[in-house]
């Protein structure tokens, strides 16, 4: 007998259970300690200079950051002090609540702490951060209504119980994967609204940015081939395009996400980008099922192994 073609509503439920499943805790558990490692950096950094940055004999003193930015945005920096010693204070709370969310402790807490301080330091001086900032703040915002402190976190290590494979519901993971393809997506349509990524002007240009380009060397055959500039372009638009769609497909789902994992590496080994290469690298273990990650983590060479069995 032939296969009854699945109906519109058929489709809807299989989206909807694939939407709202239980969200597995191993892999949020992963995402919590990456995310909480990275942010932990992203905000120390700040907090070695919190007067420079956000102080009033700073770069951008408060009211020049405010006209900098829509008035309707808010920040604690309208309620906190301006300058001094409590500036730097405040920078190393941040920091102290990036650290105890990687631990897992008082998870969701510290999660809705993280994504308060991004949105507080964002909105007092907009000037300083760019995209990087904003998907490192959508992240944290994502992170709040998962399960991340159930598994490999000092919350579960109090409560003294098993770990459940999965808890609450995976729609906040869905949407970080989501968020990770529309950057792709966006990439890929503004790299295609105009002439230089095809004609490859776009990277010798990148090549030649002393501020974000020289980590380590490429030879000049290629910096200096327009042939080779050429088509570095569009493989760079292809994997792109390619990871909008393959990372959803059981079949080309891992072969996906190494082929992103390949192009941050490159940019991250050439470009200095700071954290933005190992954030979306980050984003694409999302798409790692719970045995995955479980996998990786055995392998840990600080992973405590347990006694083989007599």
């Amino acid at each position: 007998m032939a296969e009854e073609t699945p109906s519109l509503n058929d489709w809807l439920r299989r989206l909807d259970k694939r939407i709202f499943a239980p969200a597995d805790t191993r892999v949020c558990a992963w995402l919590r300690i990456g995310f909480g490692l990275l942010v932990a950096i992203n905000l120390g950094l700040l907090a070695l200079d919190m007067e420079q940055w956000f102080g009033e004999l700073g770069a951008v003193p408060y009211e020049a950051g405010r006209a900098a930015i829509d008035p309707d945005t808010v920040t604690l920096f309208s309620l906190l002090p301006k300058s001094g010693p409590a500036l730097l204070v405040c920078g190393w709370i941040m920091v102290a609540n990036g650290l105890m969310l990687t631990a897992g402790l008082w998870s969701r807490f510290n999660a809705v702490c993280v994504f308060v301080w991004l949105v507080s330091i964002q909105h007092r001086n907009h000037l300083l951060f760019d995209g990087e900032d904003i998907f490192f703040r959508l992240f944290a915002f994502y992170l709040i209504f998962l399960p991340v402190g159930v598994r490999w976190s000092v919350d579960a290590w109090r409560k003294k119980e098993p770990a459940p494979a999965t808890a609450g519901s995976a729609w906040a993971l869905r949407l970080i994967q989501l968020q990770l393809c529309a950057i792709y997506l966006s990439t890929v349509l503004l790299k295609l609204d105009g002439e230089e990524w095809l004609d490859g002007s776009a990277l010798w240009y990148v090549f030649r940015l002393d501020d974000v380009y020289g980590r380590l060397p490429v030879p000049e055959w290629v910096t200096h081939s327009a042939p080779v500039l050429q088509l570095a372009g569009w493989f760079v638009i292809l994997v792109e395009a390619w990871l909008v769609i393959g990372l959803w497909f059981r079949e080309t789902r891992r072969f996906s996400i190494a082929l992103g994992f390949a192009l941050h590496l490159a940019l991250e080994l050439t470009m200095n980008l700071f954290l933005f290469e190992w954030l979306m690298m980050l984003a694409l273990t999302s798409f790692l099922r719970g045995e995955e990650i479980e996998a990786i983590v055995r392998r840990l060479p600080f992973r405590k192994r347990a006694p083989a069995s007599e």
